[in-house]
């Protein structure tokens, strides 16, 4: 599965992303690919090239998706970290300091890198779907190729909605430009549509425990769609609903935490680990594009610095700080951080998740760090566990059971921090939302966090965070990108 992106490159030429930008620029070349799935083969190989989106980005192959946006929208624009006014860094920078604008080609990026994911699912839905079983020699792959992209479109829809709000829905592969022409559903209408698909997939996918020790770790399964239906039931705060998939998971026993919670992040012998729902597959290269771009030591730019507020967020003695952020002193690869010796800095801080040694990496032909091929770890069971105690605690229902969540990520070996007391409502809120910004911290999570928590909670926090240009109503939603409105004349721009 690590090998996906690599094997199917060669398909991003045959495969119609339509959806997009694409589909308008160019005029179709004899046959599409419809009707192209006929074998087993054939499905395995469409199905594999869905999930290449997920590291790329359209306007540019190394600044899409979780390659490289998800930390600028999760975390740059968050009170988690900071990136420095810079020629090479203009765009982060301004959507960090809330100059949002729909020509942003991050905002470009991710719309369109979701997008073509989209198209892909599509394919393999519309070609697998009425294909007979008889075509299949291998039993349960015809539902499995169907669940991963009924899994994966639901992914790119719930990263689309999370950002824009609602979006077109497009559910079968677009022939025409006169199809390419549909109205923003819905935000209610998204989200609906996301449930839909996630709980196909969950109907369709196996369990995780049929891929371990297997080529096909690290593709979508049961757990995956059902953890993926916890967060997006959390994110509607629909908290019952959240609360039962959560607990779906939970009670499979498929999953458990990792007794070395900095290895799942840094080390590539320990990726889809025990504790991974769901992770982008990436692969080694000799240079860019391997992984994930925090992965490439981007530090030594100072782009994605942890801010001291981050630092200050974690209580004394808690060894997550270590593994999650580099202070000055700190033991650096062999040698004590120096913020003024580099990796270059704007707090003083550096990241430690997702970035290995240099060393260890060799030096590529461009004069980077060649690619680690470090995975993005986009669901884990940590999260699950706090996504079922905050969905407890707004239903201020078995409030026990929500501390024993939370206790349970404090009490992973290698972490073991003091369990927390029992407590009312608002205290375990508090409770919540601190482990989560601890826990979680560099992947992703935080900004998206702050917005369904409300004005009162990000307000004040960004303000105090210098990040004056906020302003909640306007920077809950991003505008979409100015290209799809120019090509989409029924898009209807956010306020």
């Amino acid at each position: 599965m690590r090998k996906i992106v690599s094997i199917f490159l060669f398909l991003s030429g045959l495969l119609l992303n339509v959806g997009c930008k694409d589909f308008l620029e160019k005029q179709p070349l004899g046959e599409t690919v419809l009707g192209s799935i006929t074998t087993e083969e054939q499905a395995v190989l469409f199905t594999n090239a869905a999930y290449e989106p997920l590291l790329w980005g359209r306007g540019d192959p190394m600044q899409g998706h979780y390659f490289n946006d998800m930390w600028i929208l999760g975390d740059a624009m968050s009170d988690d970290t900071e990136t420095p006014v810079d020629p090479n860094n203009i765009n982060e920078r301004a959507l960090q300091d809330f100059n949002v604008f729909a020509d942003n080609p991050n905002l470009r990026d991710w719309f369109g890198s979701a997008c073509a994911g989209i198209a892909r699912c599509n394919l393999v839905i519309t070609g697998v779907k009425d294909l007979p079983e008889k075509n299949f020699k291998t039993a349960g792959l015809k539902q499995r190729c169907l669940g991963e992209a009924y899994f994966l479109r639901g992914l790119y829809y719930f990263d689309l909605v999370k950002v824009f709000g609602g979006v077109p829905l497009i559910e079968k592969p677009i022939t025409t430009i006169d199809e390419t022409k549909v109205p923003r559903a819905t935000k209610e209408e998204t989200w609906a549509f996301i449930e839909k698909d996630l709980q196909q997939a969950h109907e369709l996918l196996p369990s995780v425990t049929t891929y371990r020790n297997t080529a096909n770790l690290g593709r979508a399964s049961k757990g995956a769609a059902t953890a993926l239906l916890a967060k997006v039931f959390l994110y509607q705060q629909k908290w019952k609903e959240a609360a039962a998939a959560a607990e779906e998971v939970i009670s499979s026993n498929d999953y458990q935490l990792t007794t070395d919670y900095l290895a799942q992040f840094n080390n590539q012998n320990d990726q889809n680990t025990i504790e991974s729902i769901f992770e982008v597959q990436a692969y080694k290269t000799n240079g860019w594009g391997g992984g994930t771009e925090i992965s490439l030591d981007f530090g030594r730019w100072g782009f994605n610095n942890p801010t001291k507020e981050l630092v200050k967020a974690y209580e004394k003695g808690d060894p997550r700080l270590k593994y999650t952020i580099f202070s000055p002193g700190d033991d650096r690869f062999g040698a004590p951080y120096d913020p003024k010796k580099g990796p270059n800095t704007v707090t003083g801080y550096v990241a430690r998740k997702y970035v290995f040694d240099p060393a260890t990496m060799g030096e590529a032909v461009n004069g980077w760090t060649n690619g680690e091929g470090i995975n993005y770890i986009v669901l884990r069971y940590a999260e699950i566990l706090l996504i079922h105690a905050e969905a407890l605690i707004e239903q201020n229902a078995r409030l026990n059971d929500a501390v024993a969540d939370i206790n349970s990520v404090r009490a992973r070996k290698g972490v073991e921090m003091p369990p927390i007391p029992p407590g009312d409502q608002a205290t375990l809120r508090q409770r919540l939302r601190h482990e989560r910004r601890v826990e979680l911290a560099l992947e992703g999570h935080r900004y998206f966090d702050l917005i369904r928590w409300g004005k009162e909670y990000a307000s004040p926090l960004l303000a105090e965070q210098g990040k004056a240009n906020f302003q909640y109503e306007k920077h809950k939603l991003f505008p979409i990108p100015q290209i799809e409105m120019d090509l989409n004349p029924l898009l209807i721009q956010n306020q």
